[in-house]
Formats: C-alpha cells, structure tokens, sequence
C-alpha cells in the first residue's frame, strides 16, 4: 500500500519478491522526520511480534511482523527509506552491497 506522504520524489524497486524499496525524498529534514513517524505508525498497527527503534542522528525503526515480513525505515537528511525483505539477512545483504557499490 502507498500512503501519500507530500514527497517531492518518490521511488520504488522491487528485486524479485525478496525484497522491495521505497525511497521518498522532501523539502527538508523535519517533513522527512514526520513522514518517518507516520510510517512507524502504521507499521505498528500491523503488532509486529519484534522491533527495534533509535531516534538519535537519524530515526531508524526495524520490525519483524507477524507473517515473518522482516522491514526496516530510517531517514537519511531529507530522505526517507522503507525497505520489507523475506527476513533480516536479506536486509543486511542489501545494505552491505549498496555501501559498496558506493564505494566502488
């Protein structure tokens, strides 16, 4: 589902069905920050059997819900990221190999 969040850019990639990634990009840190909160809200109501969540630097929740769809939401500056894979590995992987295509 797509909740409208008033990004300026917003862009989704799916790789296979193990993983999908929405990025939404606004005006500034405090509407990503908000749009971070509203995410987290609805992911809650979803009563994930496990999550994590630090809002020190940059907001990042992590939960694992009940059908063991493992997601992940955090903010980088004005970006706002939601990542679901098939578990928390898959995730890992993820973010392991975008670092270092960066570096690369």
């Amino acid at each position: 589902e797509e909740l409208p969040l008033n990004a300026s850019t917003a862009m989704t990639g799916r790789y296979g069905t193990s993983l999908s990634l929405d990025v939404w990009e606004f005006a500034s840190e405090t509407d990503s920050r908000q749009a971070y909160e509203t995410l987290v809200a609805a992911e809650k109501t979803n009563s994930p059997r496990e999550y994590d969540q630090t809002k020190s630097g940059e907001y990042r929740y992590m939960c694992v819900r009940a059908t063991g769809v493992t997601g992940e939401i955090f903010t980088v500056k004005k970006l706002l990221f939601r990542i679901l894979a098939e578990n928390k590995e898959a995730i890992r992987e993820y973010l392991t190999a975008s670092k270092l295509a960066r570096v690369k």
